[in-house]
């Protein structure tokens, strides 16, 4: 069975490997805001990615 986490998309598109369509909107200080990486059925849904990887 796989890792959910390996690869890790959230880690590609901090690194700059993966883009997604709105791109990366701001970048603070261990965090990432960026567009969704798939279509999204809300319009403008963006996420908040630490820097620093984190297994959950």
């Amino acid at each position: 069975m796989s890792n959910i986490n390996d690869p890790c998309l959230g880690c590609a598109i901090v690194r700059g490997d993966t883009r997604t369509t709105g791109g990366v909107l701001a970048r603070a200080p261990g965090f990432v805001l960026h567009a969704v990486a798939s279509p999204s059925p809300v319009s403008g849904w963006v996420v908040l990615t630490s820097e620093q990887h984190v297994r959950g």
